[in-house]
């Protein structure tokens, strides 16, 4: 009994704040993720007025996301970080090292949940990117970050709060991707980010 409370205790403490989907049944890929070629999602923490825990922001908990991992080699692993946005692009500099998580689920549908190894606070009303390399050195070993199934459209999203980067090297430049040059529904790679 202590269980089930417990569970339902982390339920109500945890806050979804970003959720683009879980992908497409079949094919869905959103991007290659290697060595150098990298992606990032770009989402808004929500005000203080939709904020249960007040003006200070929320603590991210646990982060989810899918790959398709079906052929990457033994060893490789995925980085990931949360970084805050700087003229509207990820600014990773400050966020410290990305986290390592090895890959140990071959699968088309890998999932995978991630949680920061130091605490990562969301200022209220703030962009923030997450972002994902792996150390897959050839793209036909690299992983796919698989696309989310929510839509994103000038009606759901009407301030671009949610837009995607790429880039050919891990250092950088981003390049960010225009969305009025995109589909009216576009998507992004398959994210969920729960706060407490």
């Amino acid at each position: 009994m202590k269980f089930l409370a417990s569970l339902v205790h982390a339920a109500v403490a945890s806050q979804v704040v970003f959720d683009s989907h879980s992908p497409p049944d079949k094919d869905g890929e959103f991007a290659i993720i290697s060595r150098n070629r990298g992606a990032a999602v770009r989402f808004r923490s929500p005000s203080a007025a939709d904020n249960a825990c007040g003006p200070e922001g929320l603590t991210i908990d646990t982060v989810n996301f899918m790959m398709d991992t079906s052929k990457v080699a033994g060893d490789t692993s995925l980085l990931v970080n949360f970084c805050p946005s700087v003229n509207g692009k990820p600014y990773c500099t400050k966020s410290g090292q990305p986290a390592r998580i090895p890959i140990k689920n071959i699968d088309k549908r890998a999932k995978f949940q991630w949680s920061p190894p130091s605490s990562i606070v969301l200022p209220t009303s703030s962009y923030y990117w997450f972002t994902i390399f792996s150390s897959a050195e050839a793209d036909y070993q690299a992983p796919f970050w698989l696309a989310g199934t929510k839509e994103y459209s000038t009606v759901s999203d009407p301030n671009d709060d949610v837009i995607t980067a790429f880039t050919v090297n891990k250092d950088g430049p981003w390049e960010v991707v225009n969305n009025r040059h995109l589909p009216e529904n576009r998507v992004v790679g398959c994210l969920q980010v729960n706060t407490k």
